[in-house]
């Protein structure tokens, strides 16, 4: 985490860069690339540390696996964390929103390992001028492993780099000077300081227990990463042999050597082996007995902290034959293969078994000295494991700055919310819920937010390791990201969706309907303040009396987490204010009534685009930005939540004159249509006939309804025996 960063309060008085004009015209092509460079430069999700906790909203944001490539599945649920985090920042909370890489693992390895055609071997030296190969062959290259950690990196972040690019493209308000790495130095100190915490607690013990083993990269792995697959396998832990009967683990990545083992050695402070000082164990499969001795040099934090020492794997081997005084057991010659001969003290079946490896090279001796072992019973798994979860079940404390930033810490821990999948709850759910209630008493956050899954045509989970995944840049250069975002939030909170791209062709439609309603209402009267007072007719009245109640579902909606209702109450709106309200008010608006009419229309419209814009805003980021920089000072995305309050009081108004003007003039349209005549065509005569609470309604905006439809004489009558109102065009 960049901590530095962490101590301003980046963003400027005016957070944004407005034009105060309206565009000829408006269009989508290019808003991505222009507000993500305004964003950053005026720090406008930037978070402003200097506030209090109870006026923060903090969100433990997943770490996404550094393996390649993000998919259309992180797209959805990422999406789904970003519009609430959005919806809390406009209602005032300062959002602490960091974003983490998960580099630490599994996936970051085989990535290095396909990308660059090479393979961790621990037994060799560090190459401090080693360069991977420009084009990778089938065979890897072995390479050491700190040349392997640094190809880690160096792999790691760039791709972390197009990660965040994807990330900004899709517009996530994360405040990008708040990042961290699980395989970063200050991660690695914050997860092995929490261990040894546990350790001195007694929270974290040895124990011999059953667990998913990876045998390649020799790591436990978690349960939801597993596939079914046989395959042989085995680790280096060689079972020597007690003159008691007992066996004693060494743990060794050159078992190959094991025929030249002339001792072991542990460190003279390390109490677990004072007790065999001086005494003798037989080696595994070749029945030579070697002393057990003391060595500062043996490193009691390293392995199982006693070594085995043979003549020669390395430079330490040398010094331990030459101060121990210990025998040569000579095994490999100066071609690199073991020698046909085997040393002394080898005879009977072990001379057997040695010839079975002469003349073979020391990869290919490892390899056969391996499978001796697992058929001898000599070779039974790592006894000490750290789950694999070790580093990612503390992102709680990594991301607020535990134990480092006590500041920081107090004003975002606990945190509000954990948004992750349903396959890790029983994992990292709860390992941090653990892990936050060991170290500090206390759950890590108070919601946990559970996305589903995005599935195929079959109703399948996409999975990379079934090639069934689809990379979002495409769809977000095809769509653009609103309509991406439309799509993943269109979801129910938890649901399982399937991909669709009809869903994005919608919402791109919506986004360019936005920007034509917006260019159409800005383009009528002048800029001065909008005064809710202004308006006066009955048919804006009732508009803005069925806006707000729009605002309060949406916002009951955001406040339990349902933002795809909030989404969904605002969109129906929205399409029925333009087909119908617009379209009703257009007349008005342009001045046909006169003067105080018109700046009736002309203020309500407004007064609508503004909390519109709003309401989508933490859906449809980039165009209600553009939109609202049209008029408006500042970012949308640091503005207020709409409030019904924002309308004055409408007063005692019937919102369903509305209704029912707009039931009259689709009326009115589809009569026209069947009669293959335009819609601007004017009528004579119109009857409308309906009960009379609806024909009382419409009374009341008789004028906006004939403006509309064209229609000379609109006349009504009531019928209380009709559930709904019937409109004909009079010849």
């Amino acid at each position: 985490m960049n901590m530095a960063a962490n101590q301003r309060n980046n963003r400027t008085e005016n957070p944004i860069s407005t034009r105060h004009e309206v565009p000829d015209k408006p269009a989508l092509d290019g808003l991505e690339e222009r507000w993500q460079e305004q964003w950053e430069r005026y720090g406008t999700y930037g978070f402003d540390r200097s506030k209090h906790r109870g006026e923060v909203y903090s969100i433990d944001t997943p770490p996404p696996t550094v393996s390649g490539s993000l998919h259309v599945g992180h797209v959805f649920s990422y999406t789904h964390t970003d519009a609430i985090a959005r919806y809390q920042r406009m209602c005032g909370r300062e959002v602490f929103y960091p974003m983490g890489w998960d580099d630490n693992g599994l996936p970051t390895e085989r990535r290095v390992q396909n990308f660059f055609g090479v393979r961790c071997d621990p037994s060799l030296p560090c190459d401090p001028h080693f360069q991977p190969p420009e084009r990778p062959g089938k065979v890897q290259i072995p390479v050491s492993r700190r040349n392997f950690i640094e190809l880690c990196h160096r792999l790691s972040a760039e791709d972390e780099r197009d990660f965040e690019k994807l990330w900004r493209r899709l517009g996530l308000s994360v405040d990008w000077s708040l990042t961290y790495a699980t395989i970063d130095e200050r991660s690695r100190r914050v997860a092995q300081r929490a261990f040894l915490r546990n350790l001195a607690r007694g929270e974290a013990y040895q124990a011999e227990a059953p667990c998913l083993w990876d045998v390649t990269f020799r790591t436990a792995v978690a349960q939801a990463e597993l596939e079914d697959r046989e395959c042989p396998g085995a680790y280096h832990a060689l079972a020597f042999h007690r003159s008691d009967g007992s066996e004693l683990l060494i743990e060794t990545t050159r078992p190959e050597l094991l025929p030249a083992c002339v001792a072991l050695v542990a460190h003279p402070d390390d109490e677990r082996y004072h007790p065999l000082f001086g005494s003798t164990v037989t080696t595994p499969l070749f029945a030579i007995e070697v002393p057990v001795l003391p060595h500062r040099l043996a490193d009691p934090a390293k392995g199982s902290g006693i070594a085995m020492v043979c003549t020669f794997g390395d430079i330490t081997d040398v010094t331990w034959w030459r101060e121990l005084r210990l025998p040569v057991r000579t095994i490999v010659g100066s071609d690199g293969r073991l020698l046909s001969s085997p040393p002394p003290g080898i005879a009977g079946p072990a001379a057997q078994r040695y010839a079975q490896l002469a003349g073979k090279t020391i990869a290919a001796a490892r390899r056969h000295i391996v499978e001796m072992l697992a058929e001898s019973g000599e070779l039974i798994g790592d006894p000490d494991i750290l789950d694999t979860w070790a580093t990612s079940s503390l992102t709680p404390l990594l991301a607020c700055g535990w134990d480092e930033d006590p500041d920081l810490f107090t004003r975002t821990y606990p945190m509000d919310l954990r948004p992750q999948a349903h396959d890790i709850i029983r994992t990292w759910l709860f390992y941090t819920v653990l892990r936050s209630h060991l170290e500090c008493n206390d759950l890590p956050w108070k919601h946990a937010a559970i996305s589903g899954w995005i599935l195929d045509p079959d109703r399948k989970k996409m999975s990379k390791s079934k090639g069934k995944v689809i990379v979002p840049i495409g769809l977000l250069e095809k769509y653009g990201s609103d309509a991406v975002r439309y799509w993943a939030t269109s979801a129910r909170p938890g649901a399982d969706t399937a991909f669709d791209e009809g869903q994005m062709k919608i919402g791109r439609r919506l986004a360019i309907k936005i920007l034509n309603v917006g260019r159409f209402t800005l383009a009528l009267g002048d800029n001065e303040p909008i005064d809710p007072a202004a308006v006066s007719e009955p048919l804006d009245l009732a508009l803005l009396a069925t806006l707000s109640a729009v605002v309060n579902h949406a916002t009951a909606a955001f406040e339990s987490y349902d933002y795809s209702r909030a989404l969904e109450r605002t969109e129906g709106f929205f399409w029925s204010f333009c087909d119908n309200y617009v379209e009703l008010v257009k007349g008005r608006a342009y001045g046909v009534s006169g003067d105080a009419p018109a700046r009736s229309a002309q203020t309500t419209l407004r007064l609508a685009l503004s909390s519109l814009l709003r309401l989508f805003a933490p859906f449809l980021p980039f165009v209600t930005e553009e939109v609202w920089s049209w008029w408006r000072d500042g970012s949308i995305h640091r503005s207020p939540w709409p409030r019904p309050t924002e309308f004055g009081a409408p007063g005692k108004i019937d919102p369903a004159c509305l209704e029912v003007a707009a039931a009259v003039l689709s009326e009115i349209r589809k009569q026209k249509t069947e009669a293959r005549q335009s819609l601007r065509v004017p009528v004579d005569r119109v009857l409308v006939t309906g009960p009379s609470p609806a024909v009382a309604a419409l009374q009341s905006v008789v004028h906006d309804v004939r403006e509309a439809g064209a229609v000379n004489e609109l006349s009504m009558e009531v019928d209380d025996s009709l559930k709904g109102i019937i409109a004909q065009i009079i010849d």
